[in-house]
């Protein structure tokens, strides 16, 4: 969302597996929603995420199979990373 970056009062929050827009500082409430609203409803659509409104807040998370791969991710990865043990070792050195 680098199209709100400049924009006084609003605030994007990066929460790792969800995104929070947030215009409470914003010194207009009601132009600020106005500009927010079809950017989060495009952001909506294009990754099918779900929506959470709140009070001058909006955020936008992911759905459960996509939270479900972001946590194995970090797993695999650090099992790719590691030196494997057992049969895989033996089949390498031969």
């Amino acid at each position: 969302m680098g199209l709100l970056d400049d924009v006084e009062g609003i605030f994007v929050e990066d929460k790792s597996l969800a995104v929070t827009v947030h215009w409470r500082r914003a010194p207009d409430r009601d132009g600020a929603v106005k500009l927010v609203a079809p950017l989060i409803q495009e952001v909506i659509d294009t990754y099918a995420l779900r929506h959470e409104p709140g009070k001058f807040v909006e955020e936008l998370r992911v759905t459960a199979p996509l939270r479900a791969l972001a946590t194995l991710e970090p797993i695999v990865r650090s099992l790719l990373q590691q030196p494997s043990s057992g049969s895989h070792e033996s089949q390498e050195e031969q």
